[in-house]
Order: C-alpha cells, then structure tokens, then sequence
C-alpha cells in the first residue's frame, strides 16, 4: 500500500509541474493582443489583402482605357550591301547605309459598344467586393479567435477543477491510510480511494490535453507557431453571470426579427454577394458591346533619314478613323451574352440563398442562447444540490452511517456539476458573441 501511495504522489508532482508550466511563464497573450497579431499574421486576411491590392490594379487599368494611348519608337540600323563598280566592271564594293528612324504614334477609342463603361463599372464592383470580403474575413477570423479563446479560457478552467479534485482525493487518502492504521476503518476503503485517486489523475490528464489542443488551435488562427507556449488571461471574459447581465444582453440584441434585420444591413458577406451581382450584371454589357460598332481615332508622327537631320523634310504626319462594324461573327457574341446572362442568374440565385443561410443562422444562434441560458440557471441549482448531497455523504461516512462509494459517487457529481456551470458560463458567453458575429455587430478590436 507505501508503494502505491508514494506512486501516486510522484505521479502528482509530474502532472502539478506540467501544469505550472503550461499555464504560466509562457507567452502572455491578451485577447486584444490576439485580434492585433491575427490582423496582421493570419494567412487568409493576408491573401485577401493582396487580392485588394489586385482589384486597385484591375480597377486602374480599367480607368486607362478612357485615356489615349501614346507609343514612342526609335531606331538606328546599318546595312551592308555590294554593288557592281562602274569603273571597274567585274570588281564589286562594298556599301554601307546608314539609316535611322523615329516616331510617336497615339490612338484614342471614341466609341466601343460601351465596352469601356461596363468594364469600368465592373472593375468597380468588384474591388467593392474585395473590401467587403476583406472586412468578413477579418469579422470571421475574429469569431474564431473569440471561440477558441473562451475554449481555452474555459479548458483552463476546468482544469483548475480537476487539479482542485485531485488534491481533495489526496489529502483524503492520507486521511484514510492513517485511519486504517488506527484500526478505524477497513483496507478495502483505502484501496477504494486509491483507484478514486488514479481516475481523477486521469481526468487531469484529459485536462491538460484539452487545454494544449485549444491553445494550439488558437496559435494557428493567429498565424503564430502551435508549438509556441503561451499564457492566456482568464479574465477577459467574465467567470460567472447574473440574471442582470443576461436580461440586459437580451435588451441589446433585440427580438430575432431586430436581428434579422441588422443582419440584412450589417453583414458585409451579403453587401458583398450584392456587389457580385452588379459585376455579373455589367459582364452582360460588356458581352452585348460586341453587337455595336466601334470607332477609334489614330494619329502620329514618322521619320527616318541616313542621317540625324532633315527632321521637317523627312518627317510624316498622319491621321485617321478607323471604324468596325461588326456583321456575321459566326454566333460568337450570342454564346458570350448567354453565358453572362447565365452568370448573372446564378450571382442572383447565390445572393437569395447567402440571405436563407443568414436567417437560418441568426434563428439558431437565437435558440442556442436561450438554451444556453436555461442551461445557467440549471446548472446553479445543480452545483449547489450536488454540494450539499457530498457534505451529507462525507459527514455520514465520517460518523460510520455510509460508504466510502457513496462518499465518491457523490464527490464525482460534484466535480461534474461544477464543470457543467463552468460549460455553462462559457457556452452562454460563446452564444452571445455567435449572436453578434451573425448581426454583424462583433467588435473587432
């Protein structure tokens, strides 16, 4: 029986210097320290940033084509030739010519079917999507950071449960190896308590997992290194809830309708959708401009000479209008209006179906509060049922009227109704923010 007890004590002391370790002397990472580093080292926030720089380019290029465009081109060749010498007829020399030649040339488009109005309203739309897109990713990414940090806060939490009950049981098994010394109870008890001691060393085990797991889930959101040991602060979000503080959330947030409707006017995923639909939109007017005629107008200035010089005599000026008009192209400009007809019937359809897929989620994150509320109220009694039943238990045992099981059992139901209103806490507090991140009313920062 020495053997096992000091075993177990040894076992205490690794899994006590473990926790030390993981939960401080790492990394301090606020929450607010965690929406910085995301805002600046999360992969998806950083690959939609360069799209954004993309879509300034496209929208620029799309401005560009209003503008004339101006080439200018210079040159310098020499040509070496024979020719048949006068004076000596049969003898060859050798001739060497000189040439050089320079230009500026300009063409304007007058009128393209409008070509150039839609592509710049769709450039247009589209880099308001990106910033749109932009912001929901950085709302999203915030979501998970806010999920996984109340995870983690809530594993530590647990954690402290676990390691509080497994120091109970210890002391308790003291207790018990020296009242079986003093013949006072039976070593059955003692064993009874050392496999109670060894389950809830196990318990801790799981613990301690949980915790590494959702920190390391955290660190990966961030775009930090999972591995990296950090200290999160457990009071950034509040331990425990009154009925105040849940009613005036409840007067916050408004009825489910109240929601619906912010989140028809705050989600940026949506105005994005919205956006998307006028990009379609103006691709059917680019595909109708090939019907039109289009007419441009050129204009430019050539010369070339043997020598640099002579610029008036050898230089040209020209000018002209060019127009196309466009009479058979073997069906090419109906299949490309099709398509972007197609196109925009399915940016349509997407937006009606992100708008079904909004209020569905806004009426669950509306249910998962009140349940989690009810859950609060629940596990309070809970706790306080449980406490009561193992002090009963402890004192009958202490006064010989029980078991050492029934003294376990009821031990064990209180550890889980603490762990299920810490759950509860936590789960009402993710509840909560699901409800502002589906509104569109999540603080980023």
């Amino acid at each position: 029986m020495g053997k096992i007890t000091k075993y177990i004590l040894v076992i205490v002391i690794m899994i006590s210097s473990q926790l030390m370790s993981q939960t401080s002397g790492g990394l301090k990472l606020s929450l607010e320290d965690c929406l910085k580093i995301a805002s600046e080292e999360n992969f998806d926030i950083r690959l939609i940033e360069y799209q954004m720089d993309a879509s300034k380019a496209n929208l620029n290029s799309a401005f560009g084509r209003y503008l004339p465009g101006i080439n200018f081109n210079s040159g310098y060749n020499i040509q070496n030739f024979q020719l048949q010498s006068f004076t000596n007829p049969g003898e060859y020399e050798f001739v060497q010519n000189r040439v050089y030649n320079m230009g500026v040339n300009a063409n304007y488009t007058i009128f393209d079917g409008f070509n150039r109005e839609a592509s710049y309203k769709q450039a247009e739309n589209n880099l308001n999507t990106t910033i749109l897109n932009s912001e929901q990713t950085k709302s999203d990414i915030s979501s998970q950071i806010f999920r996984n940090y109340i995870t983690s806060i809530q594993n530590i939490q647990i954690l402290n449960v676990r390691n509080e009950n497994l120091n109970v049981g210890i002391k308790d098994l003291e207790r018990l190896k020296a009242q079986y010394d003093a013949g006072a109870i039976p070593i059955s008890d003692v064993y009874t308590q050392e496999a109670e001691v060894a389950r809830r060393e196990l318990n801790l085990l799981q613990a301690e997992n949980d915790l590494q797991i959702s920190k390391a889930n955290l660190l990966s959101i961030l775009g930090m290194d999972p591995t990296t040991n950090v200290e999160l602060d457990i009071n950034s979000f509040p331990q425990e809830l009154d009925d105040e503080e849940i009613l005036d959330f409840r007067k916050e947030v408004g009825s489910i309708e109240t929601a619906v409707s912010k989140s028809m006017k705050q989600r940026s995923d949506l105005q994005a959708s919205h956006y998307q639909k006028e990009f379609s939109e103006s691709q059917v007017d680019i595909a109708y401009s090939s019907y039109y005629p289009s007419l441009s107008l050129s204009s430019g200035w050539n010369w070339n000479n043997t020598q640099f010089g002579d610029f008036q005599r050898n230089g040209r000026f020209t000018f002209g209008l060019n127009l196309q008009v466009p009479l058979f192209d073997r069906f090419q400009t109906n299949n490309q209006v099709q398509s972007s007809q197609l196109q925009f019937e399915q940016a349509n359809t997407q937006y009606d179906k992100l708008v079904q897929t909004i209020k569905t989620s806004v009426k669950t994150a509306y249910l998962n509060l009140e349940s989690a509320e009810k859950q609060i109220y629940i596990a309070k009694k809970s706790v306080k049922a449980a406490n009561l039943s193992y002090m009963s238990q402890k004192e009958r045992y202490e006064l010989g009227a029980s078991n050492i099981n029934n003294v376990i059992t009821a031990n064990a139901n209180l550890t889980s109704a603490r762990i299920d209103l810490i759950n509860a806490v936590y789960l009402l507090i993710q509840a909560q923010k699901e409800i502002e991140y589906q509104t569109g009313l999540l603080e980023l920062n």
